[in-house]
């Protein structure tokens, strides 16, 4: 068995996932907030991660062991686990209170 190595691309913003929950499901649309890298084959090798800045929403920064550095570009063929969140979550708190 082979690891792929295909690049496939991601939405970063507003993953609409409406017509796979159910009906009056409020979290429907999904911003990426992290990306976890896998660079190697299936019997190892070394993983990074790019995560978004929770200041400002905007920054990204790449995480290689000790090292940390701002990075602009996450989209790529390493990419191996994507992480969301909802992004209406505070519309639903809103309504709570």
């Amino acid at each position: 068995m082979k690891k792929q190595q295909n690049f496939v691309d991601f939405p970063m913003e507003s993953l609409d996932l409406t017509k796979y929950t159910c009906f009056n499901n409020r979290y429907t649309k999904f911003d990426l907030y992290a990306v976890c890298n896998h660079y190697g084959t299936m019997d190892g090798g070394h993983y990074t991660a790019f995560c978004r800045s929770p200041i400002n929403n905007k920054t990204w920064y790449k995480f290689d062991d000790h090292e940390v550095y701002e990075h602009c570009s996450v989209k790529t063929s390493a990419a191996y686990l994507l992480f969301y969140e909802a992004t209406n979550t505070s519309m639903h708190i809103n309504n709570l209170v």
